[in-house]
């Protein structure tokens, strides 16, 4: 047990530091060139240097103003790291609106139509005079990847990264009749550690993504307030969060969709629900229906 916990309070270390600490020391470290220098001077580098040199002369002799100094910095990096983290829950709870209704539905309608139109060319599309079977394959393929960038099922959030996950959840209803939402806590008990473990990464993925975004929405209010040069930062960050966190819904959401796939019987039998041969419509509402419990 004392391996465990050792163990535990390494990776809880390591998570802190990479997390909080070494990005916090960063944006301190922008903070403080950006109060050496001011929006006027903001790319003089002479005068960044001559205020290193002042500050480090004055506190040349002063090893306990040193020590202070560096404690300082590393609460105020760890401080700053916290900021950054809940600035990143918000964002993700942006990417992953649904509420309130008479805000999003305007944006739900957009991509509703957007979708209803890609998918009716997909449904309607016919083979022309002379094209192979082949050919009309590939064509149907290239109207269905069409529709899917817009979201793999009809949409009902007003971002792509909400439609995206939701659709895990539609997909396996669709599919074996399951309620995702009430079979997922049971399913999360069946299957092994090592499967909980890359759901988890991929999971934390998305988090870590959105808190890219809480990191450049910092640099944008430096950048604004004290030292111009930070919204570049700021719109860098912004880009790559954004990116990763569409790659990591992505993800995420292939992954349970997949644990539905491959470990969806594993659940009817822990549950003694025969299934025969395979998740059948009629078995996944009858798991569904045991699990809700009448609510």
């Amino acid at each position: 047990m004392s391996g465990f916990v050792v163990k535990l309070g390494e990776k809880l270390a390591e998570r802190w530091v990479s997390l909080l600490v070494l990005p916090g020391a960063l944006f301190v470290g922008v903070l403080g060139v950006a109060a050496a220098l001011g929006q006027p001077n903001a790319l003089d580098a002479a005068l960044l240097v001559r205020k290193v040199q002042m500050w480090s002369t004055g506190l040349a002799n002063q090893s306990a103003a040193v020590v202070l100094g560096l404690v300082g910095v590393l609460l105020a990096a760890a401080g700053a790291g916290l900021v950054a983290q809940t600035l990143g829950l918000m964002v993700e709870r942006l990417w992953l609106i649904e509420w309130p209704r008479h805000l999003t539905a305007p944006f739900v309608g957009l991509r509703r139509r957007r979708w209803e139109k890609a998918h009716d060319k997909f449904t309607d599309a016919q083979a022309t005079e002379g094209e192979t079977a082949e050919d009309f394959d590939n064509r149907r393929g290239l109207l269905a990847a069409a529709r899917n960038r817009i979201a793999l099922a009809m949409p009902t959030h007003p971002t792509w990264m909400g439609d995206r996950i939701a659709a895990a959840a539609t997909r396996v209803h669709n599919e074996y009749g399951l309620d995702a939402h009430a079979a997922w806590p049971r399913l999360w008990l069946v299957i092994s550690e090592e499967t909980r473990s890359t759901v988890r990464a991929a999971r934390v993925a998305f988090t870590d993504s959105a808190a890219l975004v809480g990191w450049s929405l910092m640099y944008l209010a430096v950048g604004v307030a004290m030292w111009w040069p930070a919204i570049l930062v700021s719109v860098v960050l912004l880009v790559v969060g954004h990116r990763k966190g569409r790659e990591a819904a992505a993800t995420y959401a292939d992954l349970v969709e997949s644990v539905f796939d491959v470990h969806g019987t594993d659940l009817a039998e822990a549950l003694r629900v025969p299934t025969g041969d395979s998740l059948t419509p009629l078995v996944g509402h009858v798991i569904s229906e045991r699990l809700r419990k009448g609510a």
